[in-house]
């Protein structure tokens, strides 16, 4: 079995320790002794549940503040939360439902924009990116 057939077995991760071995005989002083060699052996598995991605476009930051022209966003739906990912952005939110997640990265994306916005002549390389990104795709009312 290759890695990419056991990730897809969804099977749940446990190590289990169990002895191997072997027998062997032996004469010692004309009698047959049985020795048994035990080896340690580790046995793996794991569950890999793995997301389910989609990607949604928001036009609405939720701050009367400002426009939104477009915004890609990531959303991956994992077994007990979900994530709200903006890869142009860099920021991320995680919450039970998907709407939470939405609505706390739009949240996060505001302050940032905000942030960047004051700081904008103070700015290193990868802040600079977001900065030059937000200012394309949010326009101040």
């Amino acid at each position: 079995m290759n890695a990419a057939q056991w990730v897809t077995t969804n099977q749940e991760f446990s190590i289990t320790d169990s002895k191997s071995g072997v027998n062997s005989f032996s004469n010692v002083r004309e009698q047959e002794v049985l020795f048994y060699t035990a080896f340690p052996k580790r046995d793996y598995s794991v569950v890999v549940s793995l997301p389910e991605r989609k990607t949604i476009f928001v036009q609405d930051l939720g701050d009367a503040r400002l426009a939104l022209r477009e915004l890609a966003i990531s959303i991956e739906q994992w077994p007990n939360s979900v994530t709200a990912y903006s890869y142009d952005t860099g920021e991320f939110a995680f919450a039970d439902d998907e709407l939470t997640a939405i609505d706390e990265l739009k949240a996060l994306i505001v302050d940032l924009y905000f942030l960047l916005k004051e700081e904008q002549n103070n700015l290193g390389p990868l802040p600079l990116k977001y900065w030059n990104f937000l200012k394309s795709v949010i326009q101040e009312k």
